[in-house]
């Protein structure tokens, strides 16, 4: 399982199409359409009832979406994090003096 395919979940249970999640990830409608089958194979029951031309989410759907939100706002979270972190002013620095000023451990 990949992020884009826990997007195109989300997308689709907020009431988008699958048209519209692949639009938003870039991908074609069959491929987000195969992802959600293998998401659906993966958890083990299905997550999605189709109804006419639509998606409606299941009881196990609407309980994934809990779960697929909490999981992409911590990603989001740790990559807002590594961003303004002090260990990515350190990563950046070619000597290894900088390091400890970097992280604060000593004024420079």
């Amino acid at each position: 399982m990949d992020l884009d395919t826990i997007r195109a979940f989300l997308t689709v249970a907020d009431g988008g199409t699958v048209t519209e999640a692949a639009e938003q990830a870039h991908r074609t409608q069959p491929t987000v359409s195969r992802a959600l089958g293998r998401l659906e194979r993966e958890v083990g029951t299905p997550l999605f009832q189709r109804v006419g031309r639509g998606l409606v989410l299941t009881l196990a759907g609407r309980e994934l979406v809990l779960h697929a939100r909490e999981t992409i706002e911590s990603y989001e979270r740790g990559c807002a994090r590594c961003r303004t972190s002090p260990l990515r002013t350190a990563a950046s620095c070619r000597s290894p003096s900088c390091i400890p000023s970097a992280l604060g451990w000593y004024p420079s």
